[in-house]
């Protein structure tokens, strides 16, 4: 999810919130047939990513970068799970 182009290192927005939608798809569905009750937290956090940017999309990073991340550790908004046949995208 992270290359470096030249000097710009990057997280691929696209590449990333595909990975993390395939990643709660399968926390929830794991989750459900141990009936844990709902509702539940999600709680994601990037780590190493202290000079990095995230640009949403291909054209709109040529026309204005996206500000630099200015931390190693990046914890990002909490979410909650409230009913299990909710799509991941919905959720976060």
């Amino acid at each position: 999810m992270r290359e470096q182009e030249g000097s710009d290192k990057l997280i691929l927005y696209v590449t990333f919130a595909d990975k993390i939608f395939e990643s709660l798809a399968s926390y929830i569905n794991g989750c459900r047939p141990f009936g844990i009750k709902l509702p539940v937290f999600c709680m994601l956090t990037l780590i190493e990513v202290n000079g990095y940017r995230m640009p949403m999309q291909g054209w709109q990073y040529r026309l204005r970068q996206p500000s630099l991340i200015d931390r190693e550790i990046l914890l990002l908004p909490d979410a909650i799970i409230k009913d299990y046949d909710t799509p991941p995208d919905v959720i976060l």
